[in-house]
């Protein structure tokens, strides 16, 4: 691990703090990532422990910044899911007696 010392670590954790909640997830993941490379060796790690942000997220989130044009994706973060569960057809029956 790259040796930070206690107040490189505390100046870290206070700039996570800072910035993490005014930021969507797509860019909380590529800020992490981003202070994780900067880091280095240990990086991943030590940003996990400070955020709290999985390891295999951030592994992740470094390989987004190192093939990224640029541009950050838009839109949703997360897979669209099904709102409020799953519409079950409905009976003709009880159709006709709701009617």
């Amino acid at each position: 691990m790259t040796f930070m010392g206690n107040i490189e670590v505390l100046l870290l954790q206070t700039r996570i703090v800072a910035v993490l909640s005014t930021l969507n997830e797509y860019q909380r993941r590529w800020y992490l990532s981003a202070e994780a490379k900067s880091i280095g060796y240990g990086g991943i790690s030590l940003v996990s422990r400070i955020s709290g942000m999985s390891r295999q997220t951030l592994t992740e989130g470094v390989k987004e910044l190192d093939r990224a044009d640029g541009v950050m994706p838009g839109g949703r973060s997360r897979k669209g899911g099904v709102e409020g569960g799953q519409v079950q057809p409905v009976d003709e029956v009880i159709k006709g007696m709701l009617e």
